[in-house]
């Protein structure tokens, strides 16, 4: 016989979606047909008739019997070359074998002949070198006759099958439907049946994991029948085994209330209890309603299976045991499928294809292949689940399909960062993949894995943008497909094809840590950041944690990208620009982590743009002190500034970063906020001879406490808790530290006029009096400022906007508008939701689904916002307006129609004060001090009302309202309304619903045949303002339009409605056409109603005590109301509902009072004096110039330090400021003395020769005032008045050693005596002679005249120089013996405080007098009478004492004398222990408690001091959380 491989090159190639399989030939019988040999001469040749084999883990053994009559056996050990041999058998034709079969152990082989006689081989022993077999049944060196039968019929079916009892039974079945059962030990036939029809094979199956065992007859007619041979049964459950041990535990296992062990269970077989082995037999359903069904025997997973086909459909139906259950697995098989082998993971079909006339051997994925029998695939869909197709050798009939697998070897996946490379593996690892043997009557092949199932994946994946194949193969083979996918893209990267390497990740679901350390270990961060950033963007393809990781990834690869790009100018601004995005945009990033990084890497400019974005400001300029970190650049300076963070930034680190600065460039940033000065006041000073002209104005300016600013000014300031001088005087204020907290909050706040409520077209925004804001209604384009919180086509009940509240952001007013909404807070605006148009004034047209800053308005100090459909609008405390967002219609009034993204100043209104603003869906209205309205936009429906239909792009004042004095404005979508102060409501424009209502009226009057028409001045457009008939009895408080609905809040909490009432707006509890006068809301008559707002069309209203009551349109959730509320399915509320899922909105926080409570320790600075208006006293063109100086040098005298301020004054040779300040405190001697230093000046510098005389003339001036004070300030000491001034001459013209000596201290400057002036002879001439006469005048100037000749001798020998003549230096003297000017101030002072005195007492004439008891007036004059004799003093003679007594309103009243002496001194003592002493107030109470007769004008000492000293103990406990270190303790009488 001849035997050859048949090898892969021979075969023809297969069509195939990925190689994971080849098919190799084991051996051949006879050649393939080709053209030297014919089919005829093939035909001649043995052929393979039947094949049975049998694998364990060690040995493999394959028997084919041939046409030839012999056995031929393929044999094979582990490792090892396959042994061949063929065993020849009888030459009788009676004797040749008809059917083989191996026993379970693949030692023996029985075989019967066609005359029915059995034999047993051991063909162990013939193909193994050590069979180790032995057997006293049967030899094992030859052949054993088992029997000779005496069937009729040709055996057609034999199996082998050993049972549970160690008996080993050949089953028989032959072509006439005989059944036989032979015992191989016994050599005899134990059992027979028939079941009638033509056997064509018979299948074994055994389950051992259920124990059962069952025969499958397969008959000619295509039927298939099964036979139960083994199987558990309790009817064999004698009483002797009732009594085993495991059955007699507990008789209630046997009742069945418990399951019975297996042991319990006894084993039912054929051959026990032998009854009728007909009734085993049962018949299998031959066929279905889609075809006819073969049966087979399918062994995986371990389990042994019914395989159900269907031939018609090609469906494969895969059942455990029991047939008449469900189908476990349901799959589509390649249509012409004939035979069908099932494995783990894969199916073997082989199909003929007619058309080609070829034999194919499919390998189908069999999870790709399930289907479903109510929905089975079409066969086109089928080819999907094929991976592979092999074309078999033509003329060859397929006898037999064996399962058989095979251990590959695997790749190493290694779970550290650097895995190996794809193609690295190891011995120890190995994969096992399901193969099939194919017996066909030319040869045996092996369809056996090409490589392993890893390998090829990574090849699949690696190579090709399509990794469809490596998927299926993943499926197919059951891979790791994350970690095959990871090691995919680590290959990939090395290949340098990093695109191909971010899918493959993202594939493998990997950690984005471990993508983006590969991705930088190649040098490639910049391909991460961009898939980093694209993935982001993704909303909703990324949850939250994953967001957050990604988030700090991305801000990692931004440093690294940063600082790279440090050589690249361009390149860096790009990224820097585009990181900063990212920084204020993102939320998900860890901000600790981001602030850390870039301060280790010195990026200070993305570090505050984390601060704003988070509020972090605090935690950045900290970490930067903490690194030394106090420099920041002139553009950064610049930056913060602009965005309001120059108060915060001046506090931190005791005023580092501000001394770290550039003098001149530290005074530019903190006149940005000017309150700031005052922190600094110390390194200001320092520095002050470096700054220019133009900042030491702007630094006066602050400081100038003859501004109105300034008492707010001084009242910020926070004094120190254990302080003993007063807070006001300036001295305290040049001393402070950098402890002083300012911003814009107080000022934005006081001007403000909070919007706490408004509605958009679908949505509503309110306010709590914490500074929280609380949103709901439709949330699509993020409107309502929730984040991905919201899903982006829902509806939202009321939830609060965490971002602003997590950064404690103080709201004030909001605004909605069509998709967005605004929130004015303490530090500026914020805005939210679609920017299609600019909207947002962000500079873009993203959408932005949580709160936003508007840097644009960080300096503007906006007091009001509001919103149109789609743009924005915003006013500063200066009265300007600002426009941003859609301005097709010119509703942005800034003379153009093209979109802003940028809020823009509108530059038309600078010459108004305006005070309000409103603005609908394209037009925009503005209200003036004056009462004056000003529209401007799309005036299609007459909403400008300027009598014309036209759009104005700038503001037009409305002409028609010149004579209304108008208070109130408000917008509806394109319909303005105006309330004037007289009470009258002005409506202009028309709501598209106006007309609508109109048309469906006379659509109803047509149908009812009426001849009923509607006035046409009725429908027409309201071009021009129209008096609405409105009445109400109180006040108008606030008015509100909406979609041609209209609500007014009345002064006494009322709100009245009235308009269109389609979906119950109105709130009257109905639905009707239109309600065209106001009707009062009944539902809210006893609700103080302080808020309202409209929106298209549903109405909101607040009440005092914060709670919501809502009404009118529900369907996209703008009422904020549940379904358990207003009912499923409804879409409207017509009467006032309470939106009880809010709490009530006006507790206040105790947070939100922490900055009033902190300022109310600050309001007791006590500011008396009256100043000119500094800036403009001398010459206009000079502002602060030497006069301003001088009357605030002696106004303020009692104010500031005067050393300090001399040796400033000295330190810049100011020598006249230094004259004033000692002419202030009265020391005459210095005051002449640094006047004559400035004329010395003036000489010395050789520029003033030509005003020679006019100086000396001034210099005799100054000469006669300072003479004369002085001598008035000397006339009570020992010393004569002319003795002084003979002294104060020799000692400031000429200081000797001979002189008169000093009656005062000498003076505190050495340096002054040693560089005295040096003037002409002639001068001192003038000057002595001068002073002669006036001591002659008194005749008491004789015993001087030595000392004055000495003097005038000592200067007569100096060279007198030549005279000129200059005006500059006449007017600082003459300002000398200007403090006489300050007294009409201290006039209007005295004239202001009598008209206070006067408003006090207004009232005395109704409440002339305070009624008492008569006990307590008995008790208080009698103490007056004793206490007045106790006190007389010794010797004085009185009259009888009369009951003077002080009597006060609250009930405390004292004697005269005791008051006086006690209680006026104890509350002077007690004021000055207080925690602020207030010693100004005290001192000025004192002053009135002193008066002996008439009306205090003030409360009781007691009760002044306890309620003072009340306050300031909560405010104390407030900030330090006890009251421990207070001293002041309560005045109990």
């Amino acid at each position: 016989m001849q035997i050859s491989s048949l090898s892969a090159d021979n075969m023809k190639k297969p069509q195939m979606v990925f190689e994971l399989f080849e098919l190799v030939g084991l051996l051949r019988v006879r050649p393939r047909v080709s053209q030297q040999q014919s089919k005829d001469d093939i035909k001649r040749l043995p052929s393979i008739q039947q094949a049975a084999w049998h694998k364990d883990d060690k040995h493999n053994l394959m028997v084919l019997l041939c046409s030839n009559g012999s056995l031929l056996l393929r044999g094979e050990e582990k490792g090892t070359t396959p042994v061949i041999k063929q065993v020849s058998w009888f030459q009788n034709p009676a004797k040749s074998v008809r059917i083989i079969t191996l026993d379970p152990s693949g030692s023996w082989l029985v075989c019967t002949c066609m005359d029915s006689s059995l034999y047993i081989v051991p063909v162990a022993g013939v193909v193994r070198n050590s069979p180790q077999i032995s057997c006293q049944y049967w030899s094992t060196e030859d052949i054993t006759l088992i029997l000779r039968s005496d069937r009729r019929g040709l055996p057609s079916g034999l199996v082998w099958w050993h049972t549970v009892d160690d008996l080993h039974i050949a089953i028989i079945g032959t072509e006439l439907g005989e059944i036989s059962f032979v015992d191989l030990r016994l050599k005899m036939t134990v059992a027979s049946v028939d079941v009638k029809e033509s056997i064509t094979s018979l299948e074994l199956m055994q389950d051992k994991q259920h124990e059962t065992t069952a025969l499958l007859i397969n008959t000619m007619t295509g039927e298939t029948a099964q036979m139960q041979l083994e199987y558990k049964s309790m009817r064999k459950a004698n009483f002797e085994q009732m009594k085993s041990p495991v059955m007699a535990a507990s008789m209630a296992t046997a009742m069945g209330y418990e399951t019975l062990s297996k042991m319990a269970i006894p084993m039912e077989s054929v051959f026990l209890g032998m009854g009728d082995l007909q009734d085993k037999i049962q018949p299998m359903p031959a066929a279905s309603s889609t075809g006819n069904i073969q049966f087979s025997v399918q062994y995986a997973r371990n389990q042994v299976f019914i395989g159900a086909r269907n031939k018609k459909n090609d469906i494969l139906e895969i059942y455990d045991i029991d047939v008449e259950n469900l189908p476990m697995f349901v799959y589509q098989l390649p249509p012409g499928t004939s035979d069908v082998l099932l494995t783990d993971r894969v199916i073997f079909t082989i199909t003929h294809q007619e058309q080609s006339d070829e034999t194919l051997l499919c390998v189908q994925s069999s999870q790709l292949a399930e289907t479903s029998l109510s929905v089975p695939k079409a066969h086109q869909k089928t080819e999907s689940s094929i991976i592979q197709t092999f074309v078999l050798p033509p003329g060859e009939r397929l006898l037999a399909m064996f399962q058989h697998s095979e251990t590959v070897d695997s790749v190493v996946v290694e779970d550290n960062l650097d895995h190996s490379h794809a193609s690295t593996t190891s011995p120890g690892v190995s994969h096992t993949v399901d193969g099939v043997i194919l017996v066909t009557t030319s040869g045996v092949f092996k369809c056996q894995p090409r490589t392993s199932p890893e390998k090829l994946f990574l090849e699949l994946a690696v190579n090709s943008s399509d990794t469809s194949a490596a998927d299926v193969l993943a499926i197919t083979s059951g891979l790791d497909v994350n970690k095959l996918y990871e090691m995919a893209g680590d290959e990939a990267l090395r290949n340098e094809n990093y695109e191909h390497a971010l899918e493959l990740y993202h594939l493998s679901k990997c950690s984005f840590e471990r993508r983006v350390a590969q991705f930088a270990k190649h040098g490639r961060v910049a391909d991460i950041l961009a898939y980093l950033r694209q993935a982001l963007s993704k909303h909703s393809d990324v949850h939250t944690a994953e967001r957050k990781q990604l988030s700090n990834l991305t801000l990692f690869c931004f440093i690294q990208q940063v600082l790279e790009s440090s050589g690249n100018a361009i390149q860096q601004q790009s990224l820097s620009e585009a990181f900063s995005q990212f920084l204020n945009d993102n939320f998900d990033y860890d901000e600790v982590t981001a602030l850390e990084q870039l301060s280790a890497y010195g990026l200070k400019n993305l570090m505050f743009d984390i601060a704003k974005a988070r509020g972090l400001m605090p935690k950045t300029l900290e970490m930067l002190a903490q690194k030394g970190q106090f420099h920041l650049s002139s553009e950064l300076q610049a930056k913060l500034a602009s965005r309001g963070f120059t108060d915060i930034i001046s506090r931190s680190a005791n005023g580092a970063f501000i001394q770290c600065m550039d003098p001149q460039e530290a005074v530019t940033f903190l006149l940005a906020k000017p309150e700031t000065i005052l922190s600094h006041m110390k390194f200001l000073l320092s520095h002050l001879t470096s700054l220019n002209e133009e900042s030491l104005v702007h630094i006066a300016r602050v400081l100038d406490p003859s501004r109105p600013s300034f008492r707010s000014l001084a009242n910020k300031v926070r004094p120190p808790r254990q302080r003993t001088a007063s807070g006001s005087s300036i001295s305290s204020l040049l001393s402070l530290e950098s402890t002083v907290s300012f911003g814009q909050e107080g000022t934005v706040e006081f001007l403000c006029r909070p919007v706490r409520l408004s509605c958009g077209q679908q949505h509503t925004a309110v306010v709590s009096s914490s500074g929280d804001v609380y949103t709901w209604g439709r949330s699509q384009k993020g409107r309502l400022g929730h984040g991905d919180l919201i899903e982006e086509e829902g509806k939202s009940v009321p939830f609060r906007v965490e971002i602003l509240h997590m950064h404690r952001i103080n709201v004030l007013s909001v605004a909605c508008g069509m998709e967005h909404t605004l929130a004015l807070c303490s530090d500026g605006v914020y805005s939210w939701g679609s920017s299609e148009y600019g909207q947002l004034g962000q500079g873009d047209t993203q959408q932005h689904t949580r709160p936003v800053y508007i840097t644009e308005l960080s300096d503007k100090r906006c007091i009001a916002v509001t919103c149109g459909h789609y743009h924005s609008m915003a006013l500063s405390a200066d009265h300007r307006v600002w426009s941003w967002g859609w301005g097709v219609h010119g509703q942005l009034g800034v003379g153009s129609i093209e979109d802003v993204l940028l809020p823009t100043h509108v530059t038309a209104l600078d010459e108004h004060e305006v005070t309000k603003l409103a603005a609908g869906y394209s037009h925009s209205t503005v209200l003036t001090t004056q009462g004056q309205v000003f529209t401007f936009g799309g005036g299609l429906y007459g909403q400008l009302g300027l009598g014309t239909n036209g759009k104005q792009t700038f503001p037009i004042f409305v002409e028609s309202l010149k004579n209304e004095k108008v208070y109130l404005i408000c917008c509806g979508s394109f319909e303005t309304l105006a309330v004037t102060e007289d009470q009258k409501i002005f409506n202009w424009g028309r709501s598209p619903h106006f007309f609508r209502y109109y048309m469906r009226q006379e659509y109803r009057s047509s149908k009812r045949s009426t001849q009923t028409t509607v006035p046409s001045n009725t429908v027409s457009h309201r071009l021009l303002p129209v008096l609405m008939d409105c009445a109400f009895t109180s006040r108008i408080k606030d008015v509100s339009c909406g979609n041609w609905h209209y609500m007014a809040l009345m002064e006494s909490g009322q709100v009245y409605s009235w308009g269109y009432n389609d979906h119950g707006q109105l709130g009257l509890g109905s639905k009707m056409d239109s309600q065209m006068t106001p009707r009062l809301v009944h539902k809210l008559s006893n609700k103080c109603i302080t808020t309202i707002s409209v929106g298209a069309e549903f109405s909101v209203a607040m009440d005092t005590t914060g709670y919501m009551w809502v009404w009118g349109r529900a369907d996209s959730g703008q009422l904020g109301l549940d379904f358990g509320t207003i009912g499923v399915g409804k879409k409207e509320v017509s009467l006032p509902c309470q939106l009880t899922s809010l709490p009530p909105l006006n507790r206040k926080a105790s947070i939100s009072s922490e900055h009033s409570l902190r300022s109310d320790l600050n309001t007791d600075v006590d500011i008396e004096w009256d100043l000119p208006d500094l800036s403009s006293v001398g010459n206009k063109s000079v502002p602060y110039g030497r006069d301003a100086l001088s009357i605030a040098l002696r106004q303020l005298r009692d104010r500031y330090s005067t050393q300090p301020m001399i040796r400033h004054c000295l330190d810049i040779r100011d020598f006249v400021a230094a004259a004033v300040i000692y002419e202030t405190i009265g020391d005459w001697p210095q005051v002449l003395g640094y006047c004559l230093r400035f004329l010395n000046d003036c000489f010395i510098s050789g520029a003033y020769d030509e005003a020679k005389d006019k100086l000396l003339s001034s210099a005799l001036d100054v000469m006669h005032h300072v003479v004369r004070k002085f001598t008035e300030a000397q006339s009570s000491d020992e010393q004569s008045p002319q003795q002084q001034t003979v002294w104060l001459l020799q000692e400031r013209l000429f200081p000797s050693p001979t002189s008169l000596k000093d009656p005062e201290e000498s003076l505190p400057f050495d340096e002054t005596n040693k560089t005295m002036p040096q003037f002409s002879a002639e001068f001192f001439n003038k000057v002595v002679t001068h002073v002669v006469r006036q001591l002659q005048e008194e005749d008491l100037g004789e015993e001087y005249t030595s000392d004055l000749k000495g003097i005038l001798t000592r200067y007569n020998s100096m060279e007198d120089p030549t005279n000129t003549k200059d005006e500059t230096f006449t007017q600082p003297f003459a300002q000398l013996d200007a403090g006489v000017q300050l007294q009409e101030f201290r006039a209007a002072q005295k004239h202001l405080w009598q008209e206070i005195l006067d408003n006090i007492k207004k009232d005395l004439d109704r409440h002339p007098y305070i009624a008492l008891s008569m006990t307590a007036a008995a008790t208080v004059a009698s103490a007056a009478v004793s206490q007045q004799r106790g006190w007389r003093g010794e010797g004085e003679v009185v009259s009888e004492p009369q009951a003077d007594v002080v009597l006060f309103t609250c009930n405390h009243h004292f004697p005269r004398v005791y008051f006086q002496e006690f209680i006026l001194p104890e509350f002077q003592q007690r004021m000055s222990e207080l925690i602020l002493p207030l010693k100004h107030t005290t001192k000025l109470l004192l002053k009135y408690y002193g008066r002996q007769e008439g009306c205090l004008p003030t409360a009781c000492p007691i009760c002044v001091y306890n309620s003072i000293r009340m306050e300031q103990v909560e405010i104390v406990v407030q900030q330090n959380g006890n009251s421990e270190s207070i001293r002041a303790k309560p005045w109990d009488i």
